[in-house]
């Protein structure tokens, strides 16, 4: 695809097969992709091409969305080289790669948050009944009183 922009380089597509969604401002790359600019690599099945249109009414690339994915980023100070099981690529308004992200599976919900440390300690401590004779443990202090 070529840049509507100057300053940013052509999008090189490889796949075995290719359908473009007019509807959703998609391209399907199917059953594997590859997307090349300058020194960036990015490799994966069933790769999905998010377009935008800007103000000038050409399509700019929004983002690349990838399963099984790798790639790699060479420029002459860093050499880059990553894989996920699920990629996300977002770009700016120039083309540009704004983050590469690996997003957590549906259905993942964040740990729940631990409950907030008591502000006296407490311990659990042998106690009996005079009336009855039984042992029990028992919360010392108890949670009722004003520390």
């Amino acid at each position: 695809m070529e840049s509507p922009r100057p300053q940013r380089q052509a999008i090189k597509i490889e796949t075995q097969s290719l359908s473009y969604h007019e509807d959703a401002s998609q391209i399907w790359l199917n059953p594997w992709g590859r997307l090349t600019r300058e020194n960036t690599v990015v490799e994966g099945n069933d790769v999905t091409v998010y377009l935008q249109d800007d103000e000038a009414g050409h399509k700019i690339i929004r983002k690349i969305e990838t399963t099984h994915a790798h790639g790699t980023d060479d420029y002459p100070n860093r050499k880059l080289a990553y894989s996920a099981d699920y990629l996300l690529v977002d770009f700016d308004d120039d083309g540009a790669v704004r983050k590469i992200t690996h997003p957590p599976p549906r259905g993942w919900f964040p740990p729940p948050r631990l409950p907030k440390p008591r502000s006296r300690p407490t311990a659990w401590r042998w106690a009996s009944n005079p009336r009855t004779s039984r042992a029990f443990f028992r919360m010392w202090p108890p949670p009722d009183t004003a520390w």
